[in-house]
């Protein structure tokens, strides 16, 4: 009986959660299913969307126009088992390249520049990993290896599948290889 209640309120909960998505692309839609798709297990602490510091984006740097990101709910935590407390997982189901937007994203959300940002994409089957190197960003597509959103040690671990160096300061972007 236990588990029939169970099977039932697992169904109700993908229903409404794939009701939500369907009902358009406003951003509580976006979170809902994104936090739907990932256990509270995996995500441990939740990390502001505002830059606490100043390191990762100067306020002069910041531009005051409309982003491509503005649509979409990112909702960046710590990853669980990183040894390093650098890490950050952020994870959506949205049709957008990451690689295109990076430089928006790292402004937004990188609080300090020693972090380590992986999106996992749903509708992509992709993760993308944001770091810092220097007056550059190192972006590197990787598929997507199931179920890598809970472990640091199997979170981007995918083939790799293009790797691009974004400036900081033009925007430009070069893909490498």
């Amino acid at each position: 009986m236990k588990i029939k209640n169970r099977i039932r309120a697992g169904i109700v909960l993908l229903a409404l959660a794939l009701g939500l998505t369907a009902c358009g692309g406003s951003s509580s839609s976006t979170a809902s299913s994104a936090a739907s798709s990932a256990p509270a297990s995996s995500v441990s602490e939740s990390v502001s969307a505002e830059p606490e510091s100043t390191s990762a984006a100067p306020e002069s740097a910041v531009s005051t126009e409309a982003s491509p990101l503005d649509g979409i709910k990112f909702s960046v935590s710590k990853v669980r088992n990183d040894n390093t407390g650098n890490w950050r997982i952020s994870l959506i189901a949205e049709n957008i390249d990451m690689s295109e937007y990076a430089l928006d994203y790292y402004k937004q959300y990188f609080t300090d520049d020693s972090e380590i940002h992986f999106i996992v994409n749903f509708s992509y089957n992709t993760t993308t990993k944001i770091m810092n190197m220097g007056g550059q960003l190192d972006v590197t597509v990787q598929d997507y290896v199931p179920k890598e959103e809970h472990d640091a040690n199997t979170l981007g671990s995918g083939t790799v599948l293009a790797e691009y160096l974004v400036d900081k300061e033009t925007g430009e972007v070069e893909k490498i290889g």
